[in-house]
């Protein structure tokens, strides 16, 4: 009876694999959404990726090695706005690094220092930007708040790039603009530095064709994109809680940023997949695959036509037809997806969530490479396979494991390493006719 209660269990444990990792030839495949979270801000930097989504009353980060496996991982809070001038509704975070610093960017109401740590009912002339600074320049911080970037504008969405021309800029979705009291509009500055915009600050698009009019007017959640001298702003129109939320671009040629007649705007581009069960399809970021040989969109959507049900993250990748970029169509949700061009996957302490292990490759040959954080020398070793029988156990200190003993197969592995857990699974699979 425990031999097949065993063999049970790691049959499961290996369909739920296949559904969220590889197919049953070994390819690493993932499905959307990756988890639950709006406004996703996605970006690769020296050898990880970084995500960070909307909570509200905190700012997350989660970080790996590889995109795919970001979502069910631990999301480590590195600020909240308690007992700071933010009363809460903190919105759309994006970090970067500038002038040897990282910086985190986000929106929030403000409401002056107050010693109530309660959220404070929304007003939209509140909700205004402001930057954080890591206080010991790492990218978990922790972060202490900076200052208001335009006090008094009601704000929210930015996003910041740095252009051809060596010059950081701005753009963010403004409320209340003359003329237009109803509607969010795009603007643009140069950012002078981390915490500085500059006075000249222009208007480059709002919300007039039918597709960005659905519940109310709207131009938000701008993400850049730069090719072959083109620079695209791609943003979300119509109000976030209607299915017709989707994203459309703004296009410049010239290199006058600062010129609204410099842009133009195509869209929709990419919007809801009602067949697919994907809607309200937007506010997206951009990264790109380990590789760099692939474009990836990471984007928020809904299962259903409710606006009042949560919002989800979803990946795909993307092409360029010459310099025009082209996103396609949402991916239904449950369908297989290749996963960014790489190889190799990771593995999560179980009691820690935090310190990653980069294994590769999946699906393995005769060997595979462990890369174990730099103050561990030896950790021990556990494989066993679908049977519940182990086959390999030992200390290991070299970071190329010698597997050519085993057969072709899934199996799982078990690291050890002082308090911490790791567990994972990997396909040995030869890719080649073997002698």
């Amino acid at each position: 009876m425990k031999y097949r209660s065993t063999f049970i269990s790691a049959i499961c444990y290996l369909f739920i694999l296949l559904q969220g990792q590889t197919t049953s030839f070994g390819q690493c495949t993932f499905q959307n959404p990756i988890m639950e979270g709006a406004d996703p801000f996605a970006f690769f930097h020296e050898g990880n990726y970084y995500l960070l989504v909307t909570r509200a009353n905190r700012i997350g980060i989660k970080r790996a090695p590889k995109l795919q496996d970001i979502g069910p991982l631990s999301e480590i809070t590195v600020w909240r706005f308690e007992d700071t001038p933010v009363g809460g509704h903190v919105w759309a975070p994006e970090m970067y690094y500038i002038d040897d610093n990282w910086y985190i960017y986000s929106c929030g109401q403000n409401t002056g220092l107050d010693s109530n740590p309660d959220v404070v009912p929304y007003i939209q002339e509140r909700q205004e930007m402001f930057v954080l600074k890591s206080i010991t320049g790492d990218p978990f911080g922790p972060y202490e708040f900076d200052s208001w970037l335009m006090p008094g504008l009601g704000a929210i969405d930015e996003t910041i790039f740095t252009h051809t021309d060596g010059k950081r800029y701005i753009i963010w979705s403004q409320f209340n603009i003359p003329g237009q009291p109803q509607s969010q509009c795009l603007y643009i500055a140069e950012l002078n530095n981390p915490r500085s915009i500059g006075v000249t600050r222009v208007m480059i698009s709002c919300p007039e064709h039918p597709w960005e009019l659905y519940g109310w007017p709207v131009n938000e959640g701008a993400a850049v994109l730069q090719k072959n001298g083109k620079t695209y702003v791609v943003y979300s129109g119509s109000g976030y809680q209607v299915p017709e939320y989707a994203l459309g671009y703004l296009v410049n040629s010239d290199g006058d940023l600062l010129n609204p007649a410099s842009w133009s705007k195509v869209g929709p581009v990419f919007k809801q997949n009602p067949a697919g069960g994907v809607y309200a399809t937007g506010h997206n970021s951009f990264t790109t695959s380990p590789d760099g040989t692939e474009d990836w969109i990471v984007y928020h959507g809904r299962l259903s036509t409710d606006g009042n049900q949560p919002r989800y993250t979803f990946m795909q990748p993307f092409r360029w037809d010459g310099d025009v970029p082209k996103f396609g169509t949402p991916v239904p949700v449950g369908d297989y997806i290749d996963c960014p061009s790489d190889t190799g996957w990771i593995i999560s302490a179980e009691n820690s969530g935090q310190e990653l292990i980069s294994i590769h490759p999946n699906p393995a040959g005769d060997y595979l490479n462990i890369e174990l954080p730099e103050d561990l020398n030896q950790v021990r070793l556990r494989i066993v396979n679908l049977m519940g029988q182990t086959l390999m156990d030992m200390d290991i200190s070299d970071p190329v494991l010698n597997i050519t003993q085993l057969p072709e197969g899934m199996y799982f592995l078990n690291l050890s390493l002082g308090m911490n857990l790791y567990k994972g699974s990997f396909l040995k699979q030869y890719s080649y006719v073997k002698d």
